[in-house]
């Protein structure tokens, strides 16, 4: 295994048939584990051309292959997957096996928690997978249950406010849960005492979020005032403060100014 493991890393396409004749046959019988060593080697070694060999024969789930790639600093590699990307939605959106066409199957390999996680403190990789959502046009494909979804691993993940954000304005209800006995993004978030979840925390309460689910107790609420200069209690009101204040100056902008009566006129004061 150790010799495979070498070739995809640093070893041509020819040497990998030399290696593994029958390869078609051989990795019908490999496990998706096994499969992932192999392209991790090929991905750690920058083999780029052995790493579309293999990834073209051997049966690996994206969310064990991405976070991998991400962590690659190839531009070419990158660039690569960008286009396999494009080549990989144009042929799935024109395939008339799709019956209604629901994005969701097939973007879920790039919602996948292990790929989020990759986007923790990293604004390279978080930019990456707000690419992938681009292109994928996530945003006006996917249902609100869909993209709450994905909000609330967002929250449990990598804390970050830019997904949040694009989830939100796509149509991700705020306060999603699966059920009552599931827990919304802000109650997950909330769960951790880092700078990433303290803004998303803010952001999230910005955005409408019920903070009164008894969250207090939680690290994150706890911790709060060290990354935010201010207490859990203090940012819940102040949040409210600043969104009742807004709400107000939407209705003033909203509300037609009165009418004048025909032939009057607006005289100065003497």
């Amino acid at each position: 295994m150790s010799l495979y493991g070498l070739a995809a890393g640093c070893g041509s396409p020819t040497m990998i048939d030399l290696l593994l004749p029958g390869f078609e046959t051989l990795v019908a019988g490999w496990t998706s584990q096994q499969g992932r060593l192999f392209l991790t080697a090929a991905i750690q070694g920058n083999n780029i051309e052995t790493f579309w060999l293999l990834f073209r024969e051997l049966s690996c789930a994206y969310s064990n292959i991405l976070p991998e790639l991400r962590k690659s600093k190839s531009e070419e590699l990158h660039r690569n997957w960008e286009i396999h990307v494009d080549a990989e939605y144009e042929k799935w959106a024109r395939s008339e096996s799709n019956g209604e066409k629901s994005i969701i199957p097939f973007s879920n390999r790039y919602t996948s928690r292990a790929l989020l996680k990759t986007a923790k403190a990293d604004p390279d990789n978080e930019a990456f997978i707000l690419l992938l959502w681009d292109r994928l046009n996530l945003s006006k494909e996917s249902t609100e249950q869909h993209l709450g979804s994905v909000l609330v691993a967002v929250a449990d993940t990598c804390c970050s406010v830019k997904l949040a954000k694009y989830l939100i304005e796509a149509g991700a209800p705020v306060d999603h849960r699966r059920s009552s006995s599931y827990s919304t993004p802000l109650h997950r978030a909330l769960k951790h005492n880092t700078p990433e979840a303290a803004e998303l925390v803010k952001y999230l309460l910005g955005m409408g979020a019920d903070p009164a689910a008894k969250m207090e107790d939680e690290s994150g609420a706890k911790g709060i005032s060290k990354w935010l200069g201010m207490s859990w209690d203090d940012l819940v009101k102040s949040i409210k403060t600043k969104n009742a204040a807004r709400e107000k100056l939407e209705e003033e902008i909203a509300e037609p100014a009165a009418p004048y009566a025909i032939g009057t006129t607006l005289t100065k004061e003497q």
